[in-house]
């Protein structure tokens, strides 16, 4: 008489399938998904070598697909090379520089970017975030390095031929100084990272590092200033109701400013630093701040200092006699 498996034996063989299962899943992901990657690639570099072709016949970029010499199964429609399973635009900004933007069908969530500035290229992979598949292909498969986060994708680096754009603390190579500026959370515009309006108002506003609050009127007020992050305020008011954290600097202008840090929290290692007019007016300088007083209106009798926060005047006689000199 023939015996049948027991209970316990069909668990086992159950714990060991979802345990293969686990394991092999993931990988054949991974496979499959590094399969198509490199199907969106081969395309996409067809289309940048038509593209330096172009260039170097006509001094300019192509701004139309149409434009190209190349030969893909697919057909041209204005900026668009449309296949059976993928689409690729151009977007060509200016004679030296062009983007080729590419998607496949079978990848959701991922797309593949080119950015040609001649002569060099660079390669991107752009997945979805919060999709971990996405961000695990173009991050750990792929060996992608994190830039920036925009319009709902993580852009990752995976060929970068030009200078980096370095965020201190970090070491993290972004592609221009607006990547690195999206990256620490500041926004960019006209060449500049940081807040660039007559006030820069918000009490959730923080300057990051390696960003920049410039006003040439009222200032920077209502902010946090933090490691690497510079107020350099060129207005009447400098700093107004600003916390200056460790590594965070208030530097106003040379002229026209009435006060450099005004109703300011100043911690441990944050600098309220005037050239012009006064240097600390109702300020708060805790333990390791420093209000330092470059011109003759030193720091005004109502600020308050605890521990070692102190006055700085090198010797000028700037700082108030009640005042702790550093």
């Amino acid at each position: 008489m023939k015996k049948g498996f027991t209970l316990v034996e069909l668990l086992i063989v159950v714990l060991i399938i979802g345990i293969l299962s686990a394991i092999a899943i993931p990988m054949y992901q991974s496979a499959v998904d590094k399969s198509r990657w490199s199907t969106l690639l081969t395309p996409a570099k067809a289309l940048q070598t038509a593209q330096a072709a172009a260039h170097m016949e006509t001094g300019a970029y192509a701004d139309q697909a149409s434009a190209l010499v190349v030969s893909l199964a697919g057909e041209a429609d204005d900026n668009k090379y449309i296949m059976a399973d993928a689409e690729y635009s151009i977007d060509t900004k200016n004679d030296n520089q062009s983007t080729i933007t590419g998607a496949l069908t079978a990848l959701p969530n991922v797309r593949l970017s080119m950015f040609l500035k001649d002569p060099e290229t660079y390669l991107f992979c752009d997945a979805k975030t919060g999709d971990s598949r996405a961000e695990r292909l173009c991050g750990s498969l792929l060996g992608g390095s994190k830039a920036s986060t925009k319009d709902g994708y993580t852009k990752y680096i995976l060929d970068y031929p030009g200078a980096c754009a370095w965020a201190n603390s970090t070491s993290q190579c972004y592609v221009n100084e607006e990547a690195r500026c999206t990256a620490l959370g500041m926004p960019y515009s006209n060449g500049v990272c940081g807040y660039t309006d007559e006030w820069a108002v918000s009490s959730s506003t923080q300057v990051n590092e390696g960003g920049v609050c410039i006003s040439t009127s009222g200032g920077c007020r209502d902010i946090t200033i933090n490691d690497g992050g510079t107020c350099l305020a060129g207005g009447y008011s400098g700093c107004r109701k600003v916390t200056i954290n460790d590594g965070g600097i208030c530097q106003p202008g040379d002229t026209g400013v009435s006060w450099a840090c005004s109703v300011a929290t100043i911690n441990k290692g944050g600098v309220c630093l005037a050239t012009h007019g006064m240097a600390c007016r109702n300020a708060t300088v805790n333990d390791g701040g420093k209000c330092v007083a470059l011109a003759s209106g030193g720091c005004s009798e109502d600020t308050t200092y605890h521990g070692t926060g102190c006055c700085e005047d090198y010797g000028k006689g700037y700082c108030p006699s009640t005042a702790p000199k550093c």
